[in-house]
């Protein structure tokens, strides 16, 4: 089965943060050395790293991600939320190059730093458990990946509640590794509902529940439920001749 990997969501946020967000704000004057001067050199980096992935260098970009890691870990606090910011972009780079290792390294870092600054039961320490254990899906480990889902989840339902996207996303990653290891029943209990989370929090025309119709849809074709998948992708044909073009965006899966 082709599940969609659960490392996609984690992609997608961080093309945001190459592409569109400038964290820092220009500076002027810098005597060498400074708080000032290290921003501006930070700033410089932002600009090449977010050239050479608007041209698919990814290769190119990944050490100077890695550098600007280090630069930021230097002239901030690791609560700094630029600090955050840097290290996923990080670590969405090694992952793209299939630096594996140093993407699980750079994520433990991050997830470490969240659990002491911020504490085990905040949002961001969930999303970085959620992103750990993408990592270990798409390096197909899976093991270790179903806890890391699993913690992800129990926070995201205590802090959030059971009807929030960010529970319906884990829900749908964790229902991906059950998909994977052959558990059809239980990958097809979260599955639903992730969906039925998505379609009353954000609506039937959002990406994230088209594409739980497509998940389910090819979880039935696996299950050998012909009948099943061809209902879920009629529902989601018929949802996307509703909408333009423009409309129909990309998932958080």
């Amino acid at each position: 089965m082709d599940w969609r990997r659960p490392l996609s969501k984690l992609a997608v946020a961080l093309v945001c943060c190459i592409c569109m967000i400038s964290p820092l704000e220009p500076v002027v004057t810098a005597s060498e050395g400074s708080q000032e001067s290290k921003m501006v050199v930070i700033q410089e980096t932002e600009a090449q790293i977010k050239s050479l992935c608007r041209q698919g260098k990814f290769a190119e970009a990944c050490p100077l991600a890695e550098r600007a890691v280090q630069k930021v870990r230097d002239a901030l606090d690791k609560d700094d939320p630029l600090f955050a910011v840097a290290v996923k972009r990080s670590i969405w780079l090694e992952a793209k190059t299939g630096q594996y290792s140093h993407a699980v390294a750079s994520c433990q870092e991050l997830l470490a730093v969240r659990k002491e600054k911020l504490g085990p039961k905040h949002p961001d320490y969930a999303e970085s458990l959620n992103d750990l254990a993408g990592l270990y899906a798409e390096m197909g480990q899976l093991d270790n990946a179903r806890p890391l889902f699993e913690e992800a989840l129990l926070i995201r339902k205590d802090v959030l509640g059971c009807k929030h996207p960010e529970y319906a996303t884990t829900l749908n990653n964790l229902a991906g590794i059950y998909a994977q290891t052959g558990d059809f029943a239980k990958a097809e209990s979260l599955s639903l509902e992730a969906l039925a989370i998505r379609k009353e929090s954000l609506g039937q025309h959002h990406a994230d529940y088209l594409q739980s119709l497509d998940n389910l849809a090819r979880l039935y074709d696996q299950m050998g439920d012909k009948a099943k998948a061809k209902e879920m992708r009629s529902q989601r044909g018929k949802i996307i001749a509703q909408l333009p073009a423009s409309r129909v965006g990309t998932s958080r899966q």
